[in-house]
């Protein structure tokens, strides 16, 4: 096989004498691989117009040494997530490639997959299970095939479609993911798929014409389990196009004859409760095949207005919170089916504290044997620290904060609502309660951001680790379709450079600031990422 050699970082620089510095990212840490002078020359030549036979016979004579060693290089590299090997080709499908265990469903979900995540991080797909959860509840059968388990094949799709003869596809898109998303529209067009295609999550949710021109028939916008259900039913009645039905439900965009048409109803009001949304249905996948299987989610929505985020705009915006119940016997069925570590993924999990405690004495009556991690806002946290000292008895080891940034006229400018006072306060209340493990996320590269502001963001991130942090993610600012920046970029006098959704990570640069430009902000991020990464482990963490 001819398999096609990429690097996947664009965050890369070669030293003065020759030798290079690689930034990859893998279990959730950043690494720097320390490479030679031949080596950082192969890393460069890896950019996807060379086959790997190629690349190793041309460096063997370059170098004068064995192809073994050349191809046991580019192994390493792909082993540590500095370069994909592989060949992605729908020309030529191989023999006898349909599967004889034919298991027909009605709806077949799809998980493509984030192309900057590794396996070791592949997330629990939660929205997506709680969408089975709603349909198999209202008499659908589902199957759900998830593209990061499946090594990312596009031949898989089509495995998976002939093995489930489904007559709804629905796929969930966030920014990043959605070229891997349109190539399985794609993939899908090219055996002729018949039956209704659905596409939802947040990309969708801000980019609902490109979907559709994609080649999807309807897009969800939103919080899609009402949508998705009644969408289903229309169609399987055989009424999926009658516009006087789409028309009723609400949040959707889809095709109509040759012309795009959005429903009335601009709201999901049928949600005032989120109890009303169903707890998602694990027994759908094989929970171990997920490194992070541990996500619960315990309220919906965020009470904040970022300008770099797109969750205010999202049109389940409100802060709706479950009951400690029905949390606890999801933690219950979690537990049942091994898994250990519940991962709180809310954006407001400490709004209400009351709420909290309750969850945590209810814990602890019950027996739960599981330990468990959160995220956090600072100043939530910051209003009764007698809450986390609670959390941690109930068994809570692990809090994440957003800071987003080390200098207070760039964190007012972000409207995060938050101070550099409360950020500290907050690593020291946590640290105070016995917390394990405490991470705060910054961001550098906001439309306001100069040299000097990144310098004080890595500085207090140096000062947080010296408080009792024991990790800081570092991310660029990516202006996501739907957010402030991306909405308002010509008032902030920003460029956005590049529309290749797969860079949209928050660790590539996608926008040219008045400060700053992309090539800048990029070699910012890797020097910061390097210095902090040094500081964490002259720590110890």
């Amino acid at each position: 096989m001819n398999q096609v050699v990429t690097h996947n970082s664009r965050l890369w620089r070669r030293n003065h004498d020759g030798t290079g510095l690689v930034f990859t990212h893998r279990q959730g840490k950043a690494k720097f691989l320390h490479l030679n002078a031949p080596g950082i020359e192969i890393f460069t030549d890896c950019q996807g117009d060379l086959s790997k036979n190629n690349i190793v016979k041309k460096w063997s004579g370059a170098l004068q040494i064995d192809e073994r060693f050349v191809r046991e290089f580019l192994r390493q590299l792909q082993e540590q997530q500095a370069v994909t090997i592989g060949e992605l080709c729908l020309d030529h499908l191989p023999p006898n490639w349909e599967n004889e265990n034919q298991q027909t469903t009605d709806i077949l979900l799809i998980v493509p997959p984030n192309p900057f995540a590794s396996r070791e991080e592949i997330p629990l797909p939660l929205g997506v299970l709680m969408l089975a959860s709603a349909l198999k509840q209202v008499g659908f059968s589902v199957a759900l095939f998830d593209m990061f388990l499946h090594n990312l094949d596009p031949i898989e799709i089509v495995k998976a479609v002939k093995k489930y003869k489904p007559s709804i596809i629905g796929i969930s898109v966030i920014t990043a993911s959605a070229p891997s998303a349109y190539q399985v529209i794609k993939c899908l067009k090219t055996i002729d798929f018949a039956g209704l295609l659905i596409v939802g999550g947040i990309h969708a949710t801000h980019c609902p014409t490109e979907v559709l021109q994609q080649g999807a028939n309807v897009v969800v916008r939103g919080e899609g389990t009402y949508a998705l259900c009644q969408l289903a039913r229309l169609y399987f009645d055989n009424r999926a196009w009658d516009t006087s039905f789409l028309q009723s439900i609400p949040n959707i965009h889809y095709w109509h004859g040759d012309k795009i048409q959005k429903s009335l109803k601009a709201v999901n009001t049928s949600i005032s409760s989120a109890d009303d949304l169903p707890q998602p249905d694990r027994n759908i996948i094989d929970i171990n095949n997920y490194p992070q299987k541990g996500a619960i989610i315990s309220t919906f929505g965020c009470n904040r207005r970022c300008r770099f985020c797109t969750a205010r705009n999202h049109p389940l915006s409100s802060y709706l919170a479950r009951k400690p119940d029905r949390i606890i016997a999801e933690l219950h069925e979690m537990e049942r089916l091994g898994i250990c570590v519940g991962n709180f993924v809310d954006d407001s999990f400490l709004l209400d504290h009351q709420r909290v405690e309750t969850l945590c004495r209810m814990i602890l009556q019950t027996n739960l044997n599981m330990a468990f991690a959160c995220q956090a806002k600072v100043d939530d946290a910051c209003k009764n620290p007698s809450t986390l000292k609670k959390m941690v008895e109930a068994g809570f080891s692990a809090i994440e904060f957003g800071v987003e940034s080390g200098n207070q006229a760039v964190l007012r400018w972000t409207r995060k609502g938050i101070t550099l006072e409360q950020a500290a306060r907050a690593v020291d209340a946590a640290h105070n309660a016995g917390f394990q493990r405490i991470s705060c996320g910054m961001i550098i590269g906001y439309p306001i951001d100069t040299r000097e502001t990144i310098e004080d963001t890595i500085q207090f991130a140096i000062h947080l680790l010296s408080r009792g942090a024991h990790n800081i993610p570092l991310a660029i600012c990516t202006p996501f379709p739907g957010s402030d920046i991306a909405n308002n970029a010509d008032t902030y006098g920003i460029k956005i450079v590049c529309r290749d959704w797969s860079r949209y990570n928050f660790r590539e640069a996608v926008m040219d600031t008045p400060m700053l430009t992309h090539r800048e902000i990029e070699q910012l991020y890797l020097d910061g990422l390097y210095r902090i990464h040094c500081a964490s482990v002259r720590k110890g963490g």
